[in-house]
C-alpha cells in the first residue's frame, strides 16, 4: 500500500519536534540557575521571581503545546496508512 505525499510530507516537516523538546528541556533547566544568580544579584526580589514563575509557566505550556502537536501529527498519519482488510 503506498503511503500518500501528503502524509510524508507532513512528517517530514514535523522533524523539528526533537530539537523542539531538547531546546525546552534545556532551558528549563538552565533557566532556574540564571535566575537563581540574579536573584542574589537584583534587588527586585518579588519581580525576579514572578519572573521565574512565568517563565517556567511558559516553558511548561510550549513543551505541552509541542507534545500536542506531535499526538496530533501521529494521530493523523495513522488511519491513512493502516489496511483495513488485514489490519496492518
Amino acid at each position: 500500500m503506498k503511503i500518500p505525499e501528503s502524509v510524508i510530507r507532513s512528517t517530514a516537516d514535523y522533524s523539528i519536534d526533537p530539537r523542539l523538546i531538547r531546546a525546552g528541556l534545556a532551558l528549563l533547566i538552565v533557566l532556574p540557575f540564571v535566575f537563581l544568580i540574579l536573584l542574589f544579584v537584583i534587588p527586585n526580589k518579588v519581580a525576579m521571581l514572578t519572573t521565574w514563575i512565568l517563565s517556567i509557566i511558559i516553558i511548561d505550556a510550549f513543551l505541552i503545546v509541542v507534545e500536542y502537536m506531535r499526538d496530533r501529527y501521529a494521530r493523523s498519519a495513522t488511519p491513512c496508512c493502516v489496511d483495513t482488510r488485514t489490519g496492518t
